[in-house]
């Protein structure tokens, strides 16, 4: 059976940064603990295409992507739309279109949070509030209301989407547990192999010990038949039987191993 404990999922995370630090990091250990790997952008912000391309690239690598909101809308930048986004809509957007499972963890009540956690713009706002709304469609969703619980609602979340899309995603295998299932396979064909080998010569030696008496036997008939007492003076005769007794013997407990 293969060791579940080497197989790793890689997790792309996205949100704002500033007003999240604490909760990614509360995120991240939780990835962790889950045995998945942790991967974004919260320190190379996408602000121009080839950074965009690279995101597109990191997104692609990933088994799921996890998205968190609270009170922020976002840096903003123009996506393939030419519509002026946030860079976390523009990824979600990215990883929906790309059919990647998606994790989606939202802040229960933001308009509790303290007012520098929140858009003070109401064109961001209302952006936000519609994100929201997308990111809640069509979807199961998960509720967090501080960073000391986020970390246990992301463990949940994580553990349903990896039973829910296990048989879905490619993941990561430690190369030691791919070489160590590869060694093993070698080392039973091998054992195969040899035991058949063995058996195979087995089979040839009593074959050609058989093949050897009876050619004697027929030549001691011969004989016996132009001199009757031959059988009897013969010390060879008995010599032969037990022999052949023997061999038979062999032959018929192999056959029945």
């Amino acid at each position: 059976m293969e060791d579940r404990t080497s197989i790793k999922y890689q997790v792309f995370v996205s949100s704002t940064y500033v007003d999240l630090i604490e909760e990614r990091k509360e995120i991240t250990q939780a990835i962790l603990e889950a045995n998945c790997i942790p991967a974004g952008m919260e320190l190379f912000p996408a602000s121009n295409k080839s950074q965009w391309d690279f995101i597109k690239k990191v997104i692609d690598d990933s088994d799921f992507y996890l998205v968190i909101l609270a009170g922020k809308y976002g840096s903003e930048g123009i996506d393939e739309a030419g519509q002026k986004i946030s860079y976390t809509e523009m990824e979600f957007d990215y990883a929906l279109k790309s059919n990647k499972p998606i994790i989606a963890l939202i802040h229960a009540d933001p308009d509790i949070l303290p007012r520098i956690k929140c858009e003070t713009s109401k064109t961001k706002n209302v952006k936000l509030k519609k994100f929201y709304a997308k990111v809640s469609s069509g979807r199961l969703i998960k509720k967090w209301t501080n960073k000391d619980n986020l970390k246990s609602v992301a463990l949940s979340a994580l553990f349903e989407a990896k039973l829910s899309e296990s048989h879905n995603v490619k993941a990561w295998i430690r190369t030691d547990s791919v070489e160590t299932i590869i060694n093993k396979s070698e080392e039973g064909l091998r054992k195969e192999l040899q035991r058949a080998e063995e058996e195979l010569n087995k089979m040839f030696s009593l074959e050609h010990s058989q093949m050897s008496y009876i050619n004697r036997l027929e030549k001691i008939i011969y004989e016996a038949a132009f001199n009757p007492s031959f059988l009897k003076e013969n010390e060879e005769v008995d010599e032969l039987i037990n022999n052949m007794q023997y061999a038979l013997g062999l032959r018929h407990q192999h056959s029945d191993e």
